[in-house]
């Protein structure tokens, strides 16, 4: 976030050339029983109709739920149910006219946790049920799982698609304090189980801290990414020297191989992982000292035949990204040149077709008052590192925004340039650094933009929506990605009007 109190203003937004102009579809605005709905899942049919479905919290007296919307290629509604349930939709597809839902449920009968697909025509979605797995309670340290598996409990399990549906996979982290533990099981597109493995990592479960996990579209490999700590202890560094290494596990139903590297220069708090073009490609930010101060970007090729590192690449931030990040204020990059930037959360990671990353970041913490706290939400940070490891850019959006209703970002690469949708007041600005610096608007003050990166890597902006234009607010950063149409899906929200919207480009 820039510290200079003043910026000069180049041009009015009016002036700035606009890059892509998107088409933009709206449905009628429809009022909900239920308030704070959450974008869950968008599908798209063959005939180009529109799934929408909206999560909403349980109250007093009511079930939490569903609302599923089927709306034609217009966004015009055709048909909704209310669909509620004390079950969790982990995920959702559709199929020769039908849509399917696989849902997490709690059985207290028989103390189980059931994965269902529940599967019904498009138009009538009454449901009929079928069990993929039941797993019996006392492997889990409570009855609730699939809601938050990042902090590496024994309660937390994952669901995994690949990238084109074709394989399937459940993964529960098993109660067993002496040795890592993972139950897995997969299935074809058809949810046909394959099979189911249980395997061990040779460590405490307290010292293994689960990354990532993906799966192959090609043959239903399970690669999982995690971080081992040595010595005993659950620290980065010990004696002044890191104290972890990644190690990836290759799975298959008759396999399994373990690749380990470390970085004894760099301090690597996290790392996501994908599959390219016949490559595992690990990537994260990384700090000089410690973990969570970053300095720049860490990226790795494996292959996977091999099952081998080929490259790996550190690019650090440079000196045309701290001017953007704090304009002139010289002490202030120096020192943060050397401690690391900190509050930096990843947000969304996308593969070019010439094999470039983007990779895109936001500043944010909690601010605490006498009598509560609330979320702010900083700086946009977003990272292109080419297909041989190459920085192409490294770019920052100034902003300061609290609360979460309006706040934040969705992105979509376009051809060589990339986008970003974003909220703020009519006093979006572009400086002379070459950044953009967007101000916090109220609800009711909110213009929808469109701030895009083009191939020389300079900004360029848009107004979408005008607040006036509309009766509601859109949630920025409850939007769908729809990369194989170049689209992106926003929910419109006030109290309990909603609308959908599609900005395709």
């Amino acid at each position: 976030m820039m510290k200079q109190k003043f910026a000069l203003l180049l041009l009015f937004i009016g002036l700035f050339a606009f890059g892509q102009v998107p088409t933009i579809t709206k449905s009628e605005i429809f009022k909900d029983k239920k308030k704070n709905t959450n974008l869950s899942f968008v599908l798209e049919n063959d005939d180009k109709s529109i799934v929408l479905i909206r999560s909403y919290y349980p109250t007093i007296g009511v079930n939490g739920g569903y609302y599923i919307q089927h709306f034609n290629e217009n966004l015009e509604l055709i048909f909704e149910v209310d669909y509620e349930t004390k079950n969790k939709i982990i995920y959702a597809y559709l199929e020769n006219g039908n849509l399917n839902l696989i849902e997490r449920k709690y059985n207290s009968k028989t103390k189980s946790l059931e994965i269902n697909l529940a599967s019904d025509e498009l138009n009538e979605m009454s449901f009929e049920y079928r069990n993929l797995v039941s797993i019996p309670n006392n492997i889990f340290e409570s009855e609730d799982t699939f809601l938050n598996w990042e902090n590496d409990k024994d309660t937390y399990g994952k669901f995994i698609a690949s990238n084109q549906g074709n394989y399937f996979a459940l993964s529960f982290d098993v109660k067993n304090n002496k040795r890592e533990t993972h139950q897995i099981y997969v299935f074809d597109k058809k949810f046909n189980q394959l099979y189911e493995k249980k395997f061990e990592v040779d460590l405490k479960d307290k010292l293994f801290q689960l990354q990532d996990i993906t799966i192959d579209d090609n043959d239903g490999t399970l690669y999982f990414l995690g971080k081992s700590f040595e010595n005993n202890a659950r620290t980065d560094k010990k004696n002044k020297e890191i104290n972890y290494h990644f190690e990836i596990q290759k799975i298959t139903k008759n396999s399994k191989q373990v690749l380990k590297f470390k970085k004894p220069d760099i301090n690597i708090a996290y790392l996501s992982m994908s599959l390219y073009n016949g490559k595992l490609k690990c990537y994260g930010f990384y700090g000089k000292n410690k973990s969570y101060k970053y300095n720049g970007v860490y990226s790795s090729d494996i292959d996977i035949d091999s099952f081998k590192i080929i490259k790996d690449f550190q690019n650090e931030f440079s000196d045309s990204f701290m001017t953007e990040k704090f304009g002139n204020n010289n002490t202030l990059k120096n020192q943060t040149k050397k401690r690391g930037i900190k509050n930096i959360t990843f947000r969304q990671a996308f593969f070019l077709p010439d094999g470039s990353l983007i990779m895109n970041a936001e500043e944010n913490y909690i601010q605490k008052f006498q009598n509560g706290s609330q979320p702010i939400l900083e700086d946009i940070i977003t990272i292109k590192v080419d297909g041989k490891g190459k920085l192409v850019w490294a770019k920052v959006i100034n902003k300061v925004q609290s609360g979460i209703r309006n706040s934040s970002f969705t992105g979509i690469p376009i051809g060589d340039e990339f986008y970003f949708l974003i909220n703020s007041s009519d006093k979006l600005r572009k400086e002379f650094s070459g950044t953009v610096r967007t101000t916090n608007p109220s609800e009711q003050m909110s213009n929808l933009y469109q701030i895009s990166i083009d191939k020389e890597t300079k900004f360029q902006i848009k107004k979408l929506i005008d607040r006036k234009e509309d009766k509601v607010f859109y949630r920025v950063d409850n939007g769908y990605i729809d990369l194989k149409n170049n689209a992106i899906f926003l929910i419109g929200r006030n109290g309990k009007k909603s609308q959908l919207i599609k900005i395709k480009y």
